[in-house]
């Protein structure tokens, strides 16, 4: 059977103009900015492929120099979408200059010489595929999507296709160069061409659904307020520690952190200072700590560190850290300094001891009640005795 070269490009008018529109109409929220350009660059890749089989029936200005330059165009759009993507700016000299300062003249000028004038077009399309390969390896490598293999697997679809017609228009036959035949090597380059078109829509579309789900992940796992992990990823990290440290009888220390005077700050110089009192704090903390550690804010003032492979002695030289340091930093708010005072109740759990997450939490805590009562701004240990 022999596919029919008008009909492969009426099906990819139709696919592109459907795209593009539905995103556009569809598009909403943090993910418009990244892909509205895409969408356009459906509706540009449509545009193209109608003036291709325009092509006896309209001015070959039309048809070779304007439908080659909004193809372009159109992959440069595609470009910027990835690059938007990723929070990187993007390089307009580069993504729209090239095919306008490259292609126009030249397609002009190769007006009757169909062979060059493909290879001219077809490099310069394989040079911005490359671009954005090359934008996936350096970004994509950071955030792994399968969105992502998509994308590069239709980059690399398309590439070949590009080399394909690049060979063709220095070895083929003169056919070859007309469009509306259905010759089977002009069947591979502009069916790579909708598979290509394919994979990137179904690519980014999912690129989109990861990143909306991560952020829903990490907004339901993480405090608004000092972006460090909230009461339930703090304590389902503890559970996961803990039941690690039994496993390979390694101690696992915690320490329980609470603002002094919190609430006089908040009276005295209102909510947003405590707001700014308990970031600093956040900060601090997570400046101090190794990789391996972890903390969250339980909630109101208070701050749980979780501290794997820490014994009593490494557990209390961090805590003692950890309050020199935070009453070093006083905290700037509309021309006021404000002292900042920690109290911190501590406990190491060994592993000889079988114990529930809740059973350290309640030590920490009476240690930490301990060092309120006997004054604030110290470190408690809490004894073995305190978790049961």
């Amino acid at each position: 059977m022999t596919l029919h070269l008008p009909t492969l490009l009426l099906l990819q008018i139709t696919v592109s103009l459907t795209v593009g529109l539905a995103l556009l109409y569809v598009l909403r929220g943090p993910a418009r900015r990244s892909l509205t350009p895409i969408a356009w660059a459906m509706l540009g890749n449509a545009v193209a492929y109608i003036l291709f089989i325009l092509r006896d029936q309209i001015p070959d200005f039309l048809s070779i120099v304007v439908g080659n330059t909004v193809l372009a165009m159109a992959v440069s759009g595609i470009l910027v979408s990835l690059r938007l993507f990723y929070g990187q700016r993007p390089r307009r000299l580069p993504i729209v200059g090239i095919p306008l300062l490259f292609l126009v003249p030249g397609l002009i000028l190769l007006m009757d010489d169909a062979p060059n004038r493909v290879i001219l077009t077809s490099s310069v399309v394989l040079c911005e595929h490359l671009a954005i390969l090359a934008t996936l390896f350096q970004y994509g490598r950071q955030q792994p999507s399968r969105g992502a293999n998509l994308v590069a697997l239709g980059t690399l679809v398309i590439s070949v296709g590009l080399l394909v017609r690049i060979s063709t228009a220095i070895t083929g036959p003169a056919r070859l160069f007309t469009l509306l035949t259905s010759d089977w090597l002009l069947i591979i380059t502009f069916a790579s061409s909708f598979v290509t078109l394919t994979l990137y829509m179904t690519g980014f579309i999912l690129m989109a659904e990861e990143r909306a789900r991560e952020s829903t992940r990490t907004l339901a796992m993480e405090d608004v307020l000092t972006r460090l992990p909230n009461r339930r990823a703090i304590l389902d990290a503890l559970r996961r520690q803990l039941a690690l440290a039994e496993r390979s009888q390694h101690p696992l220390t915690i320490l329980m952190l609470d603002v002094d005077h919190f609430k006089q700050v908040n009276d005295t110089y209102g909510h947003l200072a405590g707001d700014h009192v308990l970031t600093t704090v956040g900060q601090t903390i997570r400046e101090r700590l190794r990789t391996q550690d972890l903390v969250g804010r339980l909630g109101g003032e208070e701050f749980l560190i979780v501290l794997p492979n820490t014994d009593e002695a490494g557990g209390k030289l961090l805590a003692e850290t950890l309050r020199e340091a935070i009453a070093e930093q006083n905290v700037h708010h509309d021309g006021e300094d404000i002292g900042v005072r920690v109290s911190i109740g501590m406990y190491c759990h060994h592993p000889a001891a079988q114990s529930e997450p809740q059973d350290l939490i309640r030590a920490a805590d009476a240690a930490l009640y301990s060092a309120k009562s006997m004054g604030r701004d110290q470190v408690v240990m809490a004894t073995p005795m305190s978790a049961h």
